[in-house]
């Protein structure tokens, strides 16, 4: 009988730590990102609406290959837009719609 109780705890304790891990992993990067970068999401969040005369309602900072961007999606009328902008120049990367929400 504790055989059988062990295995299904021990998954689902090594389930958690890997959930755990991976959330840590991504704290760190997007910290990372964030150190890097030369304008806040605020202005990030600023520079998107101008750019699409419309309202952001999520926003994050990634790091790519070459440096932190911040992506920001964007509510304009009944379509969403995904705008990514240099983290550290504010310059906009590309707008474009997003058919993945």
């Amino acid at each position: 009988m504790l055989k059988k109780l062990t295995l299904p705890a021990a998954f689902v304790l090594s389930t958690l730590a890997l959930t755990w891990s991976n959330v840590t992993l991504a704290d760190y990067e997007d910290t990372r990102a964030l150190e890097k970068a030369k304008i806040s999401l605020v202005e990030a969040i600023q520079l998107a609406e101008r750019e699409t005369q419309g309202r952001a309602f999520e926003a994050q900072i990634d790091h790519e290959r070459f440096g932190p961007e911040f992506e920001v999606s964007v509510l304009v009328e009944q379509t969403i837009y995904e705008v990514k902008i240099d983290a550290q120049t504010g310059a906009i990367f590309s707008v474009r719609e997003d058919h993945d929400d």
